[in-house]
Formats: structure tokens, sequence, C-alpha cells
């Protein structure tokens, strides 16, 4: 079998339907395999397919898949691959490459190191697991078989296969097996975790990326439950958290509640149980504030390296959280006797609020345990992780590490494609429109279900608010004339609508949601809107 048509088939044996790209020329041939029971979803630039594969691949136990050629389109693919890095999101990138045949000897896009080219593997060591050039139709179909391992073991996260364009069409007698490696059994922890929790008077838990990544929602829900342990979660863990534990208390990192902070000082947490969390300074930015030096930490996490990083632990755990919360259930520990007096509930909007922290608001009131919120980098991500709550694990769910504009809409995409019947609401902006909305397009013609909401400030919001709240001079932040995003969709042969207050938004978004397809909402707000949370203070 050629290795172009294994590749197809250990995809199509995997159950894939969907896989995303942008051709060219050295990638023709294993692209040509594709469009029977796999269809390409065609991106309108690389950074988009990445970004699709990534939110594909967020609610799926099995890598997103894409496929780009040398060159400009692997370099284009990269800020949606270091994305997926930072998130330990699982992807296999595979793009063509020059003929074997042609190394070194200067043919076109030749990515040799001779006369400034560059080695992909070189250039991609710092933003994946492993990158791969096989040499031989064997080695090809090795390398996918490790891709698939590596991208799916451990600390999940974005393999890269360059697949030379010759060895494509080259036969091969061996075929990929589905492998997971599995962390070295220790069972050396159970009594030391029983000694420091039972030691303690107020433990707390906090979630982090990896217990969403674990699935683990179900399992921490029960343990918190069962020991009566509140819950505070990272940004990034928010997406493995819902509303219906009233142990969850809410978020750290940049969107933390005054009213959290002040119930945490007094809470006194003497124990600290991390699931999945590097606790760096951008999950918990108050963190010396709220706990003491005599706090204990134990630290469970898939990622040996991360028990490095930052806070050191009394008890590091080295395993999947699912796992490790499948254990302690089974350990006989005492159950937490403090009374947890604080519940994360609505806030109410003040008159002074702007407008899109009032939408914000809304959009927390009419969600449920199916709707999905993916807010972009920009004003509005702080908004909508400050007032929307998870309802229920993956109900929100944000590119919280690299957070690159224009990440929300591939991602959504993505996600769609793969959770048809979640209800999707990608929160983009104006910046972010124009770096990746023409993505929408593709939506389009997948005629795929998704409400778009553009925020318009006509200008960079979050660089802007950076200059409002520093020296207040205004450098190149803002458009000289308004981006009509709504005229623009509606050349796409997408229903828009225009808004510039509350009443228009609920009147516009209640018309829309009845339809099928794409639809978009673009709200005008003023240039100089502050998020709630940063309104009175210094920048951080």
């Amino acid at each position: 079998m050629k290795v172009k048509e294994i590749y197809y088939k250990f995809l199509e044996n995997l159950g894939y339907k969907e896989i995303f790209g942008l051709p060219g020329s050295y990638i023709m041939p294993l692209w040509q395999q594709f469009g029977g029971n796999i269809k390409i979803v065609l991106s309108r630039h690389e950074s988009g397919a990445v970004f699709m594969a990534d939110g594909y691949s967020r609610n799926n136990n099995k890598p997103g898949i894409v496929l780009t050629t040398i060159g400009p389109g692997l370099t284009n693919a990269i800020t949606g691959i270091a994305c997926a890095y930072e998130d330990s999101i699982p992807l296999i990138i595979i793009s063509g490459y020059v003929s074997t045949t042609m190394n070194n000897k200067g043919g076109f896009q030749d990515s040799s190191k001779n006369d400034r080219g560059f080695l992909p593997t070189e250039l991609l060591k710092s933003i994946t697991k492993a990158s791969f050039i096989p040499q031989t139709s064997d080695e090809a179909v090795q390398a996918l078989e490790n891709a698939y391992r590596i991208a799916m073991s451990g600390r999940k996260g974005p393999v890269h296969i360059s697949l030379p364009i010759n060895i494509q069409e080259e036969e091969s007698n061996l075929f990929p097996k589905v492998i997971q490696d599995t962390l070295p059994e220790k069972n050396d922890w159970e009594d030391k975790f029983k000694e420091i929790y039972n030691n303690s008077k107020n433990p707390i838990i906090f979630c982090g990326n990896g217990c969403f990544l674990s699935n683990a929602t179900e399992l921490m829900n029960d343990f918190s439950k069962k020991l009566n342990i509140p819950i505070i979660s990272s940004i990034k863990g928010i997406s493995a958290c819902t509303t219906t534990n009233k142990l969850y208390l809410g978020s750290t990192g940049n969107i933390a509640k005054n009213e959290l902070i002040n119930f945490l000082k007094k809470y006194n947490a003497d124990l600290i149980i991390s699931l999945g969390s590097s606790l760096s300074f951008n999950s918990f930015n108050k963190f010396d504030e709220v706990f003491s030096k005599n706090t204990k930490i134990i630290r469970v996490d898939v990622d040996e390296k991360q028990f490095l990083n930052y806070v050191d632990a009394d008890l590091n755990i080295n395993m999947d959280v699912k796992d490790f919360i499948e254990e302690a259930l089974k350990i006989d520990l005492n159950k937490n006797n403090n009374e947890i007096n604080y519940l994360l509930k609505n806030d109410e909007i003040d008159n002074d609020d702007n407008l899109f922290s009032k939408i914000s608001n809304y959009l927390n009131t009419i969600s449920t345990k199916n709707t999905l919120i993916i807010p972009d980098a920009g004003n509005h991500w702080l908004d909508i992780l400050y007032w929307c709550h998870p309802k229920d694990r993956l109900c929100v769910f944000t590119n919280a590490g690299l957070a690159s504009m224009g990440h929300a809409i591939g991602a959504s995409i993505g996600f769609k494609i793969a959770n048809p019947d979640k209800d999707v609401i990608c929160v983009t902006g104006d910046g972010s429109f124009m770096m990746s909305g023409f993505e929408i397009s593709e939506a389009k013609e997948l005629e795929l279900n998704i409400m778009f909401l553009v925020v318009n400030n006509t200008s960079l919001g979050r660089a802007r608010v950076y200059q409002e709240m520093t020296d207040g001079k205004i450098i190149s932040t803002t458009y000289k004339k308004e981006l009509n995003v709504s005229e623009m969709v509606r050349a796409m042969g997408i229903n828009s609508k225009k808004v510039s207050n509350l009443d228009e938004f609920i009147e516009s978004y209640n018309s829309l949601s009845q339809e099928k397809g794409v639809k978009l909402i673009e709200i005008m707000v003023e240039k100089n809107d502050i998020p709630k949370i940063l309104r009175g203070k210094k920048w951080i």
C-alpha cells in the first residue's frame, strides 16, 4: 500500500470524518486521497486550519489533523501550533516536503539549511512535542504511529511530520498501530497524601487545565462533595468546572473577583490540592496574598516537569488527574467540617457598566448546559470570563496560554464540526476579525449553526486600554475608518445585524437564534470601553 493510502486508511479506521488544511504543491499526493469518507475542511489561512483542528480536538479523545505544505504553509501555521502547545491540545500537523532526491540541491522551497533554508524540525522544536522528517516509506509509516502516540500520551500536545512528496507515493508493508504511553505505576503516594490531608483543617481544590484535559469534572465534583472541599479554578480550568456544584467558587487569575479573594483570605486554606495546574502567576496572581507560607500543597500533574515550576509542593503526584481522583476516593479521608459560606452568583449590572458588560451578563442568563461560549483575545475576553459562569463542563473555553487573536473564530468552527448538537457562541473583536474573519465563510459553506458576536470598538481595544491606563497617549491603536463587519459578512451570504445598545442586541439575538446556519451580530461599543474587572485599577 502506498504511504498516502496508509495515512488515509489509518485516519479512516480511527473514525475521522473531517480534517483541516490548505493545499500546496508538496502535500498534493496525500491531499488527493481525501474527499471520500474523510472530508478536508478548507481554511482560508493555515493558522485558521490549526485553530479549527484545536477546537475540534478540545472535546474529542483524538488529535485534530492538519494538512499543509512546506515553507509558508508551515510558517503560517506556527501561531496555531504554538497555541495548541501552550494549552496542551493534541494535534498532528502533516506538511509536504521536498523530494528526498532533491535534498540539499536548492530546489523550489528546499528546506535544507543551505542558502538560508530552514529545517522544520529546528523551527518547531520549541512548540511541538516532536517533529519528524522521514526519509523512507517505512520511516513515514513509523512517524505517523509515533506522532499519534506522542500527541496523546502524557501531557498532550502537537506533533509535526514533514512528508517528502516522493515518499507519499512509495509503497510500505507496515501499518501504524494506535499506542498510548502509560505513566510508570507509583503506589507510594497514598499514605503521604492521607497524612497531609487528614492533618489539614481548611483544604481547597485548585482546578487547572489538566483537569479539563483529563475529563475529570464529574469525579472532581464527587470528590469535592464527599469531603466538602471548595473548588477554585485557573482561567483554563474554568472549562472543567460547573456551577451545578455549589462548592465551585469561581476563577482566579486576572479575572478574580474581590469577593472571592476576600473569602479566600478568611477561609485561610491550609492545604491546596492542585489538579493539573502550573500554579503560575497567570493562574493565580494573588497567590501570596491569599495563601500563607505554611499552606501545604499537593500537586497532581501528568507532566512531572511541572513540579519544577513556580511553586514548590509538599507532595508531587505524577498521575493523570482522573486516575488520581479515582484512587483518592478509595482512601479513608476526613470530611471537611467548615461551612463554606460563599456562593458564586450572578453579578448585578450597574448603571455605569459598559454595553458589553451588559451583553455578557445577558449571555450568562440565557446560556444553558448545552451552550459553549468561546471568547477571543481582547477586552471582551475579560468581560465574558467575568460575567459568564460555566453551567457545565465545557460551557466556556479560552485560548489563555498564547492568547492569540483570531483563535476563537477557527476553534468555534472546529468544535461545532465535532459537536454538532452544542450551541456555539463565538465572541470575537474587530481586530481579531481582521486577522481570521474570513474563516467564517467556510462555516457558511459547511452550513454550521454558529452565532458570531463581533465587538467593534474601531480599535485594538486591549492595547488601547493600556494607553488609557498609563500615559494616555493613543498611538496607532485606532482605525481611521469604522470597519463595517456586518456588511463584510453579508458579502459572504451571511445574515448579520448591527447593534449599539442592549435592547437592540436582545432583539437581534432572539431573531437570529431562530435561523439555521451562521449568524453574526456586530456590537458597536465605545472606543474607551474598559472591562469590568479593570475599572479603577492600574494596568496589570
